[in-house]
């Protein structure tokens, strides 16, 4: 291995020695070119001391003037085959190093120099050999201007931005400013010039620089843009800026500021033609915030985060979208709310209607199983739609008044199908039609979470948008937060519906603490739960995860409040100590069935309001005190009405304990100071229940708690 290294140690150097003397060889016969005509050495001086022009040639014998003509011409040829050679290989690698490109140009100077020189004496010296020599520096015009065309290519490759060496740059701006000085500063007069410029055009080098470097500019968007159909299409492509503009600030800004202005400058003129083309299309709304984006993108990128192409909003010249850009924002957000208030009320109309007709045949499962209403999925489809557009502007002002909007329109529609809900809920109760109802207000209850997944969705996606302040953001969770608080109170409204209706329809809840309950012990508890078995088993797999934890824990706490409400129904009677031996077997049962889904501590905090009535239940004049307090202190808003009718059903004791009892909770009741905590369980109990109260009044109340 290490003799191959050598060995390529050895080539190189071989290979480079030999580059070397080439050069050497050429230089030497480039200084060695004389002038065909050669100014006298005698140097005579006027008046006020200055020198005068040579205007007699130094004449040699014409065989020897011949010769020597001949000797130079062919020197010159050689030196400019030699160069040709070495042009050639740099140009086989346009991105490469460029390796001759400066002594090609050193060289092809001093032969530019001797030509010009030989040219202004030929003219000084009044020769007839003017034409002659124009002839013999044809090849060397011909290499030069061969030479000023491959400068052009290196020029035109600047874009690409793949440059294997930076020096290679450096030298070709170098090259470029050295011969835009020597073609503006000949050193002849203007009747030289004349004659001098058949062979050499005076030229600026750094105009024709900078036009070559646009038309490269020019060219790239083309050959990148022309392809594609459609302004979206445009659009996209466009990054390629992005990425260009990257470039200049990592390649070129850090070395050749002058450059990297003059490239920025050329890529802002060629988006702004592009920019001004589409938006006089009239392009639809979709366009016109895709432009808007894209602005707002490119302004980031180069004024801020390429902070080394050190540009400023005033040098980006002409403005893009010619500064109009608050006027579309404020054009669409006017357009936007008018186009939603034209679909907002089909919209929530078609969502109420399909809830109250209830197809015989619904089709409201969706692929996982989930109950759902198809018309929840058209409103989903429809706001996406319009957040989606204002998502894409990545315009702070567009996304924050389209998502408020958006999300009012949800609320508005909250709020017409919670009170559609009420209505068709009395409305089944009164007349239990054998439809869907249940199956309906379950969906309506999952697609309030699909509401609530989308709205969080929105906001996340808000959030990753690199171009939003915080205090945008921090808006948009303000705007989406109400609606959030909608979808999961209406959801929980569903629920708590749905579980009113079929503790409604379980009569036994009527037979507890009757005299068919203690001739059967445990038969009705066994059939309630029964059917609130088989209500969680045909629900469960059709609910999402947070409605089914919301439907069993409704479940377990309108069972506190229906057996609290089976305590002081009429017809119950508590003959002591039977009736505490039963009731604990028919909580026993609900526990069991309970604690499937619900943990220990859980089942004992809801379960604790009928153990502290059923311990109350046993209190005498002695501990009535005390038992009396033990309830009080945990559930203040416990009623003394409700208190006083549980003991009236005891039938152990007689009317004058009953009394006594009672003014005891009544003293103690004035005593207490008034309850301000947080509703218990027992603000939803009902107390009153006379006998000519029916199924749907009796539901009325309920709803309304």
């Amino acid at each position: 291995m290490s003799k191959l290294f050598k060995r390529k140690d050895k080539s190189v150097t071989k290979e480079k020695s030999k580059k070397d003397k080439e050069e050497n060889e050429i230089s030497k016969i480039t200084k060695k070119m004389v002038n065909f005509y050669k100014p006298n050495k005698n140097k005579q001086k006027n008046e006020n001391g200055e020198k005068e022009k040579m205007m007699t040639p130094e004449v040699s014998p014409p065989e020897v003037e011949t010769k020597e003509k001949s000797t130079q011409v062919q020197e010159m040829h050689q030196i400019i085959n030699k160069l040709k050679v070495l042009l050639d290989q740099d140009r086989q690698n346009l991105l490469g190093p460029a390796n001759n490109l400066e002594y090609i140009h050193n060289q092809l100077s001093q032969l530019e120099k001797s030509r010009d020189n030989n040219m202004r004496q030929a003219y000084n010296n009044k020769s007839s050999e003017i034409n002659t020599l124009q002839d013999y520096y044809k090849p060397l015009e011909e290499f030069s201007k061969d030479f000023d065309s491959y400068l052009w290519e290196l020029t035109r490759k600047i874009i690409t931005f793949d440059w294997q060496a930076k020096t290679a740059i450096a030298q070709l701006i170098r090259i470029i400013e050295e011969k835009d000085e020597v073609g503006h500063d000949s050193g002849s007069t203007s009747s030289e010039i004349i004659i001098i410029e058949e062979t050499r055009k005076i030229k600026s080098y750094k105009e024709k620089f900078s036009e070559t470097l646009k038309d490269s500019v020019t060219e790239k968007f083309g050959n990148i843009l022309n392809k594609e159909k459609g302004h979206l299409a445009i659009i996209d492509k466009l990054e390629f800026v992005y990425e260009d503009l990257k470039s200049i600030n990592n390649q070129i800004a850090p070395q050749f500021p002058n450059l990297n202005r003059e490239l920025v400058l050329t890529y802002h003129k060629n988006v702004y033609s592009l920019l001004d083309d589409i938006l006089q299309s009239k392009p639809d709304v979709v366009i016109v915030f895709r432009l808007i984006r894209w602005v707002r993108q490119y302004h980031i990128i180069v004024l801020i985060d390429l902070h080394d192409l050190q540009m400023s909003k005033d040098l980006l010249k002409p403005q893009l979208l010619d500064g109009r850009e608050q006027e579309l924002v404020d054009e669409y957000i006017n357009i936007m709310c008018s186009k939603i208030q034209e679909w907002k009320p089909n919209l929530i109309n078609n969502n109420i209607e399909e809830f109250i007709k209830r197809a015989k045949n619904p089709d409201i499962i969706d692929e996982n199983q989930l109950f759902r209403l198809t018309e929840t999925s058209i409103t989903i489809n429809m706001i996406n739609q319009t957040v989606e557009i204002a998502i894409n502007s990545a315009h702070e002002k567009i996304l924050v008044e389209t998502i408020k909007e958006c999300c009012q329109v949800i609320i508005d529609l909250q709020q017409d199908m919670n009170r559609t809900l009420e209505s068709e809920s009395l409305k089944y109760i009164e007349n239990t039609p054998p439809d869907n109802f249940i199956e309906y207000v379950l969906a309506l209850a999952n697609d309030q979470l699909r509401y609530a997944d989308f709205i969080e969705e929105i906001v996340k996606r808000t959030q990753t948008i690199q171009i939003l302040s915080k205090e945008y953001i921090y808006e948009i969770k303000e705007k989406t937060s109400p609606t959030l608080d909608g979808c999961f109170r209406l959801a929980n409204v569903a629920i708590e519906i749905i579980m009113k209706i079929i503790y409604n329809e379980i009569g036994e809840f009527l037979e507890l603490h009757t005299s068919p309950w203690y001739k059967e012990p445990g038969k009705f508890m066994k059939i309630i739960i029964a059917k609130l078995r088989g209500n969680t088993d045909h629900y469960r797999p059709h609910l999402k995860l947070y409605l089914f934890d919301k439907f069993i824990r409704t479940m377990a706490q309108l069972f506190v409040i229906a057996y609290i409400e089976s305590m002081i129904k009429n017809g119950t009677k508590y003959k002591m100590p039977q009736c505490l031996e039963l009731m604990k077997q028919d909580i026993q049962e609900a526990h069991e069935y309970f604690g499937k889904y619900l943990e220990a501590t859980e089942m004992e905090q809801q379960f604790d309001p009928i153990s502290k009535l059923k311990e109350f239940l046993t209190t005498t004049g002695k501990w009535i005190d005390k038992d009396y307090n033990s309830i009080k202190n945990a559930y203040g808003d416990v009623p003394r009405k409700l208190i006083k009718k549980i003991l009236s059903k005891r039938s152990d004791l007689n009317p004058i304990q009953l009394k006594m009892l009672g003014n005891i909770i009544k003293t103690k009741e004035l005593e207490a100071e008034e309850f301000t905590g947080e509703p218990t369980i027992f603000s939803k109990v009902i107390i009153k229940q006379d006998a000519d109260t029916n199924a749907l009044q009796q539901f009325k109340v309920w709803i309304k708690k």
